[in-house]
Formats: structure tokens, sequence, C-alpha cells
């Protein structure tokens, strides 16, 4: 079993090259895939068309039913990066606030549900796993069918053994730091980060406010833990926020020593907007930019209720890091020490996944990651890079009952071609090509799969297609209609159909208990039961302003 000292040599130069070109490809092996189903999807208020006990499957290339257990076992999920929690809006929530429906995107409630994926059986660094749902909508008399695309890896990732690592800190010491204790939650987090950090590691700091400064140049852990410490704790918040200076001179620092076999990576801890110096969202990221094509990744943290939450989601996903929101002490001890061994280091980079219609099926719309992009005849997902999800199950949450870490999913809906022929008995319903940069290899790893349906897509079972795994069918199919639910609802209250948005979530929550109950055979499902909660609340916060 691989582990990730293993991928320590070629670290850096896979890093380098996974904005290059890409190097020698490896020999082409068969990629061994099942086609099962991932979820059954109805909008609005659409009930579940039934799931049945099936375990019939369509397949590829000859490939065998995958054990579709509950996670454990299975291999560890993969994040896309970029946002990865659903906390800004919970925290609106809890003030009283309807967010705006901006503030929830798919990506970030998405990485707070584990989802069971097959066994991580591929024999590469990274496994594939497309399931493909068909299912009636019971409300418009038709059939969904969806496409999730989920990624895990065999390498077993130990936290105690990973490159050494080069962090360069851009804190964000303003005069609104002063509100709420942040800049306490700062100084408490970074205290929390020094004592996971290893002796060979190095630290620098920069902070901002009207001006930029360096306050600790690039200095190993070891040889300075206490003074850091004492760095750290000293740190005072008054002023404005430059934050494109802060941004850009933590980056030179970072640059400045930056060494083959290290990881370099800049964390940003910001509450507010930019107000000195360039200030606009495409101005910051376009130097952002700059530095990260120069391999320093880039992760963001964002504190208060006030800061550009756009441009903090936008600067992680672009530099192939990860973006989080800390609003009290629970937050700040889940993000600053559990999360940081996976913020820190991914597990492959430049990875890229072209899907192309099938002959049958042509695409409608896509969740999971802002990143991907619409094509004529598909669409494509490119991730900067990857990173290990370290929760194992449902119920595998912290002391804080934190649910970050849960990785990511990508789901397309589809709608089968009106021109389809009636005599045809399998349906190609999309072509695959999935690549990625290996970092223990130093090569690029290329690999294609076909998708098809193995009867008409016009003929659907009245209890829907479905594969082995019905608690992952099932599990996919109520987080996305939680999270379509909050989406909508916040969409409807803020075009003034409040009593609309409360009887979308009634109907909605009245379907998800009975769906989460089965889950997990009978035993119900955290996750889910989260998510029945955050709909309950945001009924009671719409409801009193009425």
């Amino acid at each position: 079993m691989r582990t990730t000292a293993s991928i320590r040599s070629g670290y850096r130069s896979s890093y380098r090259s996974s904005y290059g070109a890409a190097s020698a490809a490896r020999a082409a092996a068969a990629l061994c895939l099942t086609i099962g189903l991932a979820l059954a999807l109805a909008l609005a208020l659409g009930a579940c068309g039934g799931y049945g006990n099936d375990d019939t499957h369509g397949g590829t290339d000859g490939g065998g039913a995958p054990d579709y257990g509950n996670g454990n076992g299975n291999g560890t999920n993969i994040g896309f990066g970029g946002e990865q929690d659903f906390a800004y809006f919970r925290s609106q929530l809890d003030d009283g606030i309807v967010p705006d429906p901006d503030v929830l995107q798919p990506s970030g409630f998405f990485a707070e549900h584990h989802t069971p994926l097959p066994a991580a059986d591929c024999e590469e660094a990274l496994c594939l796993h497309p399931m493909l749902g068909v299912a009636p909508d019971i409300l418009g008399g038709s059939a969904r069918h969806v496409l999730q695309l989920g990624i895990n890896t065999p390498i077993e990732l130990d936290p105690d053994d990973r490159p050494d690592l080069d962090v360069t800190l851009s804190i964000d010491v303003s005069g609104s730091m002063r509100a709420d204790n942040r800049i306490g939650y700062v100084r408490s987090g970074l205290d929390l980060m020094l004592d996971e950090l290893f002796d060979d590691d190095r630290v620098a700091i920069v902070v901002y406010s009207s001006d930029a400064s360096v306050k600790l140049p690039m200095t190993r852990v070891g040889d300075a833990r206490e003074d850091i410490r004492g760095t750290i704790e000293a740190l005072e918040a008054g002023g404005m926020t430059a934050l494109y200076a802060g941004l850009e001179l933590a980056y030179e620092e970072a640059i400045e020593h930056q060494s083959e076999d290290r990881e370099s990576r800049v964390v940003m801890l910001s509450d507010g907007e930019a107000n000195v110096g360039p200030s606009s969202n495409e101005e910051i990221l376009e130097m952002s930019q700059e530095y990260n094509d120069e391999g320093v990744g880039l992760t963001t943290i964002g504190l208060g209720d006030t800061f550009n939450v756009d441009l903090m989601r936008d600067l992680s996903e672009q530099g192939d890091g990860n973006y989080y929101y800390v609003s009290d002490a629970g937050d700040v001890e889940d993000v600053f020490t559990t999360e940081v061994h996976s913020f820190t280091v991914p597990v492959a980079r430049d990875v890229v996944l072209d899907v192309t219609e099938g002959k049958t099926y042509r695409f409608e719309k896509s969740w999971g990651s802002p990143r991907w992009e619409d094509l004529d005849d598909g669409g494509v997902l490119d991730l900067p890079a990857v990173f290990a999800a370290h929760r194992e199950d449902h119920d595998d949450t912290t002391d804080n009952d934190g649910r970050r870490g849960g990785g990511s999913a990508l789901l397309l809906e589809l709608s089968p071609r009106a021109e389809v022929a009636e005599d045809i008995e399998q349906a190609h319903v999309a072509s695959i090509s999935f690549s990625y940069e290996d970092p223990e290899l130093g090569e690029r790893v290329e690999r294609d799969v076909d998708v098809d349906l193995p009867h008409h897509p016009d003929e659907v079972p009245e209890e829907g297609h479905f594969g082995p795994g019905k608690n992952v069918i099932m599990k996919s199919f109520a987080m996305l209609h939680a999270y379509l639910a909050l989406k909508q609802a916040t969409e409807l209250h803020h075009d003034g159909q409040s009593e609309d948005a409360i009887d979308l979530l009634a109907g909605v929550r009245d379907r998800l208990i009975p769906l989460e109950e089965r889950l997990n055979d009978g035993d119900g499902d955290e996750d889910i039961q989260r998510d029945l909660e955050v709909i309950e609340t945001l009924e009671d916060v719409i409801a009193s302003q009425l």
C-alpha cells in the first residue's frame, strides 16, 4: 500500500509541472468500472420516485460490481479544493438573517457530507467512479438522469509523514478584527496550528492593515517555536485593510525561500473587504494567479460576517487550495488542527475530467464545482490540485460536531436526445477522459472510460434504475435535495415569496425524514440529520420575518 512517504521524492517536480505540459504518459491500463445508481433527482418539490431493492446494474469494459459500503476500508475520498464548508450560511441563520442565495454553494455543502464510494482498488493514485442514476420524477411524470463522478485514493495518508512545509501566514490585523474577538480567534487558531507543525517545517508571518509588513521572516519551527508563538500572541488589530499588499508581500516571502524539496503554501486570514490600494476582485485574483503559477499554493480562511466571500472562495480555487469559514472557537479548533493536514499537502495536481456527451444524451446542469466549464458537446473540470478528505463515515465528526472533510462530488444532470432510435438496447451516456499528475511517478496518468445505460433511455422502471450500494444512492439523493431546498428557499424569500419558501422547505423536510431514517441499514445518517436541522432553522428565520 502506498503511503504519503512514498510521494515525497517526486513531489516538488510534480508540483512545478502541474501548470505546464504533461510529462511522458504511462502505458495504458484497463480501467474497470461498474456503473451503478448514484442518486435520483427531482427538482423543487418533486418527490422520490421509489428506491426498491433491485440490485441490477449496467457496466463498462466488463468490470464487476464494486464493493459499495459505508466508506470504511474503501479508500480515502478526495476533495476538489475551494470551499470546504457552508459555515457562513449557518452563521447567518444563527444571527437571524436569511442568507443571500449565492452564499450557499454546492461545493461547500457537499464537502460537509461523507459519501461512500466503491473500493479504491484501481491501483492508481486516484480512482474515478462514474455512477449513473435514472429514476422517475413523480411530480412531472418524466425521468431524471444523473451522472455522479466521485474520486478516491488508495494512498494511506499519514499526517506524521508528509513533505516538509513552508507556511507563510498573511494575517489581517485591521481595526475590524477587534470585533467579536476575531483577532483572538486568529491568535488561538495559529497557536493550535503551530502545535501541528514539525520541527523541520518553516513559518513566516506577514501582517496587513493600512499597509503590510513582515512580522517574522521565514523561520525553522524547531529553532524558534516559542519565539513564533510569542509573535502570534502579540498580534493586535487596528487600521484599514490593505489586502492586496498583504497577500503580495506574503507571496514574495514564500517565493524568496522556495525550495525544490519542500511544499510552499500561503495561508491568508481576513474578516473584511480590501479598502486600501488595489481592491477589486479582478486585480487581486490576477496578482495571486501569477504567484500560483510559480508553485505557491494558497489557502484562505474567512472570519466575521462582512468579508468578501466570493474573493476568498475564488482565490483558494485558483490557488490549488481550500477555503474555510471560522465563526466560533469550535471552528478554530477544527480548521487549525484537523484540517491543517488536509489543506497543506495535495494528493495530485492538474486533475482534468473531460466529459463528452454520448450519442443518446445531452448535458443540462452540473453541481459540485464552480470550475466546471460547459462545452458544446459536454464539459470539462480542470482542478489545479486535489486533497485528501479525512472523514471516514457519516458519524465521523470532530469533538465540536464539525463535518468538514467529507470529500467532493460532481453531479451532472442529463436528458435523452429526442432523436434516439426506438430499437437500441443500450444507451451511450458519456465518454470520460480522466488525467492527472502523479506525484510519486512524476508523470501524467491518463484513463478513458465510456458510460452506458443497459437499456433504452426511455425505459425507466417504476422503481428506478439502481446499481449496488443502496446507501450511497439514497444519501446522494438526500444531500442534493437538501441543498436544492435551501438554495431555492432563499431565492424565493429574497424575491418576496416567503410563504412559498416555507412551503417548499416543509415539503422537502417531510420527504427527507423517512429517507434519512432508512440510511445506513436503518440507523440513520448524521449528515442528513444536520441538514434537516438547517432546513428547520431556515423555516423559522423566514417565518419570523413575515
